[in-house]
C-alpha cells in the first residue's frame, strides 16, 4: 500500500516556548491531498524531478561551507544559489535554504549575545568610535551611533555640506537607521556616521547631533565661521622647500633659480616680445 501527502498537510504544533519573531509562521496548512494505491513493477522509470521538494533541496555539508565562507564575504544571498548552482549542476536548493543556513551561521556565531550586545563587540573589535544611550528605567539600548576613525577625519577637514536621512524600520533590529554623508571639496561623498534610534523624535535626533558635535576636534566651532585667509599659512611649507633646495645640486639650484626669476620678473627676463607696446616716440636715437 502506498500513500502519498502533501507536505503542507495538518496542522502546525505551537511549541512550548515563545516564538522570537512574530512574523515567524508554518509551512503547514492543512492541506487534504492524499493519494492512496499499490506499486506495481513496470519497466519505464519515473521522471527524477524533485524540485520545491525540502528533502531534495536540503544544502549538503559542502554546500554549507561554501555558505558560510560567502556570507563572511557579504556576498548576496542570489549570488550565494547562483555559485551552489554552477559548483553542482543537480542541486535542488532554492533561496528559502540560503537565507535559513545563513541564519543559523549568523546565530552560532554570535553565540550567547544578543544582536545588539554582539554590534557593540564588532564596533569595539574593529576600533570604531561610537557613542550609546539607555532608558533608565529598563536598562535597554535607546539610540547608538557610531563612525569610522577615517570618517572623523574626514568631517574636521569637511563639515561645510551634511546630507542627513532616515529610513523607516527596513534592518534586522526594526530600528530606524539614522545615516550622515559629508562633501568633500572636490564633491566627492563619504559616510559621517550612522545611528540606531527607538524613534524617529526631536528627542532623539537632538542627541544623534550632539554625538555628532563631539567628533569636532578642539580648535573647531560649528557656530563661528572662520575665513580661509585666517587658516592659511605657507611659513612652515616654505622652510621645507629651502630644506630640500639646500640638498639638491648646483645645476639644479641654477635652473630653480632662472626658473624663480621668470616668475618674478616675468617682463624683463623672458626673451619672447614683450606684452605691451614699448613706448618709442622721443627716444634718443644711437
Amino acid at each position: 500500500m502506498l500513500e502519498l501527502v502533501c507536505e503542507r498537510s495538518s496542522e502546525h504544533k505551537v511549541p512550548n516556548r515563545k516564538v522570537k519573531h512574530e512574523s515567524t509562521r508554518s509551512r503547514k496548512c492543512g492541506c487534504l491531498f492524499k493519494v492512496r494505491g499499490y506499486v506495481v513493477r513496470e519497466d519505464n522509470e519515473m521522471v527524477p524531478y524533485v524540485a520545491g521538494h525540502l528533502l531534495a533541496g536540503r544544502l549538503m555539508e559542502n554546500d554549507k561551507k561554501i555558505v558560510h565562507d560567502l556570507t563572511n564575504c557579504s556576498v548576496k544571498p542570489k549570488n550565494i544559489l547562483t555559485n551552489l548552482k554552477k559548483k553542482r549542476k543537480e542541486s535542488m536548493t532554492n533561496i528559502k535554504q540560503v537565507y535559513n543556513e545563513r541564519h543559523k551561521f549568523k546565530k552560532a556565531k554570535r553565540g550567547d549575545l544578543t544582536e545588539m550586545q554582539f554590534l557593540i563587540s564588532k564596533l569595539k573589535e574593529n576600533g570604531y568610535v561610537y557613542y550609546v544611550r539607555e532608558k533608565k528605567e529598563r536598562q535597554t539600548v535607546q539610540d547608538i551611533f557610531w563612525t569610522h576613525p577615517t570618517s572623523v577625519k574626514l568631517f574636521n577637514n569637511f563639515l561645510t555640506v551634511l546630507i542627513m536621512d532616515s529610513t523607516y524600520k527596513t534592518n534586522l533590529y526594526r530600528m530606524p537607521l539614522f545615516e550622515i554623508v559629508g562633501v568633500t571639496s572636490t564633491y566627492l561623498t563619504y559616510s559621517v556616521g550612522f545611528s540606531f534610534m527607538t524613534s524617529k523624535k526631536e528627542d532623539n535626533f537632538t542627541w544623534d547631533y550632539q554625538m555628532l558635535l563631539k567628533l569636532l576636534g578642539p580648535n573647531s566651532d560649528m557656530g563661528e565661521e572662520e575665513s580661509n585667509e585666517d587658516l592659511f599659512s605657507v611659513a612652515e611649507e616654505w622652510r621645507g622647500i629651502q630644506e630640500r633646495l639646500e640638498r639638491v645640486p648646483f645645476q639644479m639650484k641654477l635652473e630653480i633659480k632662472e626658473g624663480l626669476q621668470l616668475l618674478a620678473f616675468s617682463e624683463t627676463t623672458m626673451l619672447s616680445p614683450p606684452p605691451r607696446n614699448v613706448p618709442t616716440k622721443g627716444a634718443p636715437k644711437n
